[in-house]
């Protein structure tokens, strides 16, 4: 998402002090893998990695498992969270409610601004995914197709004039990435079945064709119903 990947960019050692910028990079980190399923977060390591404060990390880590993001447990302190299959399909079920909604009203209210910054975003994915497919090391990649894929989808919603739908969509969309990352062989990338799917949906949307648009949304999404 865009606010999470400017502040993710930071550069390990540059001093963060913000605990809203430590939550954004540590968010960041979960969305793409960047810690085992169950591995502690311990904050007087992270404090040295993202270069800020004990109390900033606290902070953030609190938030974070107020949101889902991480576990705590007395006597063992936070952890990332162990993602079950179960799990993956409740929040695959709820992207699909969220974004199939939020997209038929984009579609229906967008104005040319929105289409300017839904084509922006699709370029800026299909450039990265171009490059996924040749490539024999997808894991590379993970960490900025999580990033450009989540900032595609947004901008589809984008429109829908609701401000509490959009942050409604971002966590669940947030959370099923976190998810994908761990319980798909592929990360969720599909070569150019993916592709081609994005390709489905930015068509419709940019033909103002609501239910082609979340019919694509639909099979893009549902397909993992039985793993990638």
């Amino acid at each position: 998402m865009p606010k999470t990947a400017e502040l993710a960019d930071i550069p390990l050692g540059a001093h963060v002090t913000s605990a809203g910028h430590a939550y954004e990079i540590l968010r960041d980190g979960l969305i793409w893998g960047r810690w085992k399923p169950g591995e502690k977060l311990k904050p007087q390591h992270l404090k040295t990695e993202i270069s800020t404060t004990s109390s900033a990390l606290r902070e953030a880590l609190i938030r974070l498992a107020g949101e889902g993001f991480v576990t705590f447990e007395e006597q063992r302190g936070f952890s990332t969270i162990r993602p079950t299959p179960s799990s993956f399909l409740e929040l695959r079920h709820l992207r699909v409610l969220l974004e199939l909604d939020a997209a038929r009203l984009s579609v229906e209210r967008g104005n040319l601004e929105w289409e300017t910054n839904l084509s922006a975003a699709h370029h800026r994915l299909i450039f990265l995914e171009d490059k996924m497919r040749s490539s024999d090391d997808l894991r590379s990649y993970i960490k900025w197709w999580s990033r450009y894929d989540g900032q595609f989808h947004e901008a589809l919603i984008a429109a829908c004039g609701s401000e509490l739908l959009k942050q409604q969509f971002r966590s669940i969309y947030d959370k099923y990435r976190l998810h994908a990352v761990t319980e798909l062989r592929t990360f969720g990338f599909r070569g150019e079945t993916t592709t081609r799917e994005h390709n489905d949906i930015v068509t419709a949307a940019l033909d103002r064709d609501a239910d082609a648009c979340t019919a694509a949304i639909e099979r893009h999404v549902t397909v993992y119903r039985d793993g990638d």
